[in-house]
């Protein structure tokens, strides 16, 4: 079972079960923006939205016979007790300092409670910092991206991203990253929109975002899975 706090979300239900394991039960507002792009993308395994996500593991036991609990986020959440910690870690984040001079939540020497580091980069990128950590077990992230699919009715999707002008929408925690991202894969970003991370995207929002698109000539308008 995955659990999550639905952080942003708009239902004042302390439980809510987002998937059953045969899809999604609810609604985007009621689950979160992250759990249910999780939901959709995992029909098959139960997801339990709730503050207390020892209470959602508790329901995920009692209801779908859980015995592996997946969460993110739960480093410095203490109270509960954990098999494997596997820590995110970039090489850019050896230069940070922690909340609120940098994004840091704990000190980069609590790493060494990390059962394994899960590094973006090469496997030399996740050697290094394993070893300016003082974790032996390192992973090597590659980013891959699926293709684009179509939010009807605004757009056909285009067959090539080679010169395809668009407009960049995001509001995740780091934004620049997919504005890069498009760029790497060849389309020609005309103009890109940051919103703050867990946006509950409104519709003078989308008009804003529609018009700049119709005046500067963009092809189609393009955001990520959990902004759509």
């Amino acid at each position: 079972a995955i659990l999550s706090r639905g952080y942003a979300r708009r239902s004042k239900a302390r439980v809510v079960v987002v998937n059953d394991g045969t899809g999604m039960a609810v609604s985007a507002s009621e689950a979160g923006d992250e759990p249910c792009m999780l939901a959709r993308a995992l029909p098959d395994v139960p997801l339990i939205v709730c503050a207390s996500r020892y209470e959602a593991g508790r329901v995920a036991e009692a209801r779908f016979g859980a015995t592996v609990h997946l969460l993110d986020d739960g480093f410095q959440h203490i109270r509960l007790a954990r098999d494997i910690d596997l820590l995110l870690v970039s090489s850019a984040d050896l230069d940070e300092a922690v909340l609120p001079s940098g994004r840091l939540r704990d000190p980069l020497d609590a790493a060494r409670g990390a059962d394994a580091l899960l590094v973006p980069g090469t496997a030399e990128d996740a050697a290094r910092v394993g070893g300016v950590l003082g974790v032996p077990t390192t992973f090597s992230l590659t980013p891959s991206r699926g293709t684009l699919r179509v939010l009807a009715p605004f757009a056909n999707a285009p067959s090539s991203a080679r010169g395809t002008r668009v407009i960049a929408v995001a509001g995740i925690a780091r934004p620049v990253r997919f504005f890069d991202d498009l760029r790497v894969d060849g389309f020609d970003v005309v103009q890109s929109f940051a919103f703050r991370d867990h946006h509950w995207f409104t519709a003078r929002d989308i008009a804003h975002i529609e018009s700049v698109a119709a005046r500067s000539g963009a092809d189609v308008v393009i955001t990520t899975e959990k902004d759509a």
